[in-house]
């Protein structure tokens, strides 16, 4: 790999850490568009690696890929945090669900 990393990217301390959900930040005034692709086309490349690697360790076959349902994302564009879910049809990557704001919850203790 020419990063040296299992991730997409190349910082010391996660370069042999599968990430569990990847965290974008986008300012507020830019098109929203502008996340969306850029998050589903880092999921798509960290499914051609996922792919990559499990064909390696098993000789061609990439059937354990199927267990993996989603890779999960999450999208902080302004002061709005979006869920964002990418699939595999085949070896195609499609978009599972659509961004969906989260939504917290405050409570006070008395």
């Amino acid at each position: 790999m020419p990063m040296q990393s299992i991730n997409h990217t190349n910082f010391w301390l996660l370069r042999n850490v599968p990430l569990a959900v990847s965290i974008d930040t986008k300012r507020s005034g830019r098109p929203e568009e502008d996340a969306d692709v850029q998050a589903m086309t880092r999921q798509a490349a960290q499914w051609k690696l996922l792919r990559g690697l499990v064909a390696n360790a098993q000789g061609g076959d990439t059937k354990l890929l199927d267990e993996l349902p989603c890779l999960p994302a999450v999208i902080v564009y302004g002061h709005d945090w979006r869920f964002a879910a990418c699939g595999r049809d085949g070896n195609k990557t499609v978009r599972l669900h659509s961004f969906l704001p989260f939504v917290f919850f405050s409570t006070t203790l008395g």
